[in-house]
């Protein structure tokens, strides 16, 4: 497309992580303008609305036909994403898709045969990517700075009401469950901090409130990390990953941004622990999350480096989680899911929330 022209973005599904992130997002970017929603429910068209003067669009269909529409971002419930990355790439539309990528076999594959060959910027909502912090991991573990990787250790646990929050998310057959929501943000950072591949996985889900609402993970690559997690939709909230390595151990806890390694002391016994700051490029995110502990900065980085790469495609799509990237991810939660332990077939012990 021309290098002037501003990326006109289509939003497909107006929930909450559309008005809440993408949204804020796009109006950051000088070079994107949202042209277009689309949403079954018109209260969360509405709320769309009131965030930006935008089309309207009865159906995803008729969003899709819209010249105006370079680029769509795909933010409906998690079943519903394989059939409209297929209708996007028929429509050669760009596209950012909410992870997962797909919810099942089936999807998976009818995915993979309709990106085949496509020129198209597929890119999957894999923001963490993008956390400034993460980046410092990626670059200190490539430079060797620990020794050798032994092994990961990480949690990601948010609280979820089943009463209140969308009825989907309560159901794997709807793309719902702990696996896909928060597990697959892990496995695609395992597989991003390493540069590696998953060589096996196994897992223990638990029901306990509804359908997949904990799970310990278990993994290791093809190079003989070892990686674990633990992942929960029923509790407390808690964000980390634990990098051991044969010389130091680094740790990120992404609810303060603060990341810390830990160093054998030369004499007695005991480490020394310092923090690592990243530099003074590192200054402003973290200035803006002591004012605003919330503050997570991956989302606009994903969604300007996915504009980027459709206004410049010369510079490509290394930094993005591909569409590749997102099956194998996929892939390996349905691995995880076949060698679940007998816990995974537990029905919900009460309907009401933890």
């Amino acid at each position: 497309m021309n290098p002037g022209k501003s990326v006109g973005i289509g939003i497909i599904g107006c929930g909450t992580i559309a008005c809440g992130t993408h949204l804020p997002g796009l109006a950051r970017l000088r070079n994107a303008r949202v042209a277009g929603l689309a949403d079954p429910d018109p209260r969360a068209l509405e709320r769309a609305r009131r965030l930006i003067d935008a089309p309207v669009f009865a159906t995803v269909d008729d969003l899709l036909a819209h010249d105006a529409i370079d680029a769509v971002i795909i933010s409906s419930p998690s079943a519903l994403h394989a059939g409209q990355v297929q209708a996007a790439c028929a429509a050669s539309k760009h596209i950012y898709v909410e992870k997962p990528l797909a919810h099942d076999v089936a999807s998976l594959a009818s995915i993979r045969s309709s990106i085949e060959d496509s020129t198209l910027v597929i890119a999957v909502g894999y923001n963490f990517r993008f956390h400034p912090a993460c980046r410092v991991l990626r670059q200190r573990l490539a430079a060797g700075s620990i020794g050798s990787i032994r092994a990961i250790v990480s949690d990601f646990t948010e609280p979820f009401d089943p009463l209140h929050g969308p009825a989907w998310k309560r159901e794997r057959a709807l793309g719902g469950g702990v696996l896909l929501d928060l597990a697959s943000h892990h496995i695609d950072l395992y597989r991003w901090l390493l540069q590696d591949e998953l060589a096996w996985i196994s897992s223990d889900i638990r029901s306990l409130f509804f359908e997949q609402d904990s799970a310990y993970l278990r993994a290791g690559t093809r190079s003989g990390v070892e990686l674990s997690g633990y992942f929960a939709l029923t509790g407390g909230r808690s964000h980390g990953i634990t990098i051991h390595g044969s010389a130091a151990v680094l740790r990120l806890d992404f609810h303060s941004g603060q990341i810390t390694e830990d160093r054998i002391r030369p004499y007695g016994y005991g480490i020394r622990r310092r923090g690592i700051s990243g530099g003074l490029e590192h200054l402003g995110w973290r200035a803006r999350k002591l004012l605003r502990p919330s503050y997570n900065p991956s989302h606009g980085l994903a969604l300007r480096a996915f504009v980027a790469a459709i206004a410049n495609p010369a510079q490509g799509t290394a930094e993005l989680a591909t569409a590749a990237d997102g099956m194998a991810v996929l892939q390996a939660v349905l691995d995880a899911e076949v060698g679940a332990g007998s816990a995974s077939s537990q029905q919900p012990a009460r309907p009401a929330g933890p």
